[in-house]
């Protein structure tokens, strides 16, 4: 009678899963399935077991059954490719749900994108972060299809304390956690590379502000963010003033902030600009440019 192992036992969908089997008959073609669903063959050996390194990738199938998201009992078979109706060998794997994230950190603003494989099918489900035992949060939304898969991504909120969190597919209906193995996602807070900032244009002459350089921004971010540039004027390597001004931008559009000069004396400056959130968050680089005021 043939016998066959697989290792590991539980996994989720895209786990590589090795085959070792024998009793089977020599020479004789054998297809493998499982659930139901075709995921290779092999031709047994002269010693009638199955072939070294013999081994094939879960499919994307949904789980089943009450909180079946967790574990649900699927069966591998053998069986001989000319004796479709005769199963050979049978071994048991608990196909088990999972999110993939494609990012493993991100920072305030940012987004990530989510892929749901072999949950319940039609099911809602909320995508949440868990940090230690404190409450989920929910973050996003997604609803499976017949195949228990769904996409979905959402943009990691200012109200996440920058740490390490669980990513989590929260059933809609049942209200319980239904991963096992939740993926990991280090959340940053803002980065210096929110903003990325432009080449300066100007100094130019405005009825308002007789010295105005323009810094043009371009956001990385998914969300709007209104953030302070400040401009620290030094003058013969020592600072000399600090000034401010606001830029508005739309999620990941592009804007300028206007800075205005105006009670600098004539002469020489370096100009040392940078944007931060409201709250004092560096959200881009440095850039600096010299400044000439010419005399009135």
């Amino acid at each position: 009678m043939a016998s066959l192992k697989i290792s590991p036992g539980a996994g989720t969908v895209g786990t590589k899963v090795s085959v070792k089997g024998a009793g089977f008959a020599k020479g004789e073609n054998y297809k493998i399935r499982f659930g139901g669903t075709g995921v290779g063959g092999f031709r047994a050996t002269d010693r009638g077991t199955t072939p070294p390194g013999l081994r094939f990738v879960v499919p994307d199938l949904a789980t089943s059954g009450e909180r079946g998201e967790l574990g649900t009992e699927t069966q591998v078979t053998v069986s001989s490719a000319r004796r479709r109706l005769h199963d050979d060998a049978v071994a048991p794997f608990e196909l088990r749900a999972s999110l993939i994230l494609d990012a493993r950190s991100a920072g305030i603003g940012y987004m990530v994108r989510v892929a749901g494989r072999g949950l319940l099918p039609g099911e809602p489900y909320y995508v949440t972060s868990v940090v230690g035992d404190n409450p989920d949060v929910a973050i996003g939304v997604m609803a499976t299809g017949p195949g228990g898969s769904a996409d979905a991504e959402f943009v990691v909120p200012a109200t996440l304390d920058p740490k390490e969190y669980q990513i989590q597919a929260k059933n809609m209906k049942g209200h319980y956690l239904a991963l096992r193995d939740p993926p990991l996602l280090n959340l940053l807070g803002y980065s210096e590379s929110s903003l990325l900032p432009g080449r300066p244009e100007g100094p130019t002459s405005r009825p308002y502000c007789p010295v105005l350089v323009a810094l043009p921004f371009t956001s990385q971010l998914s969300v709007p963010i209104v953030a302070t540039v400040y401009a620290v004027i030094r003058r013969a390597g020592r600072a000399h003033r600090i000034t401010s001004t606001a830029v508005n931008l739309a999620a990941r559009g592009s804007g300028e902030a206007l800075i205005c000069f105006a009670t600098l004396a004539p002469g020489s400056y370096e100009v040392d600009a940078f944007a931060a959130t409201m709250t004092g968050s560096v959200v881009s680089e440095t850039i600096s440019f010299p400044l000439t005021i010419e005399k009135p």
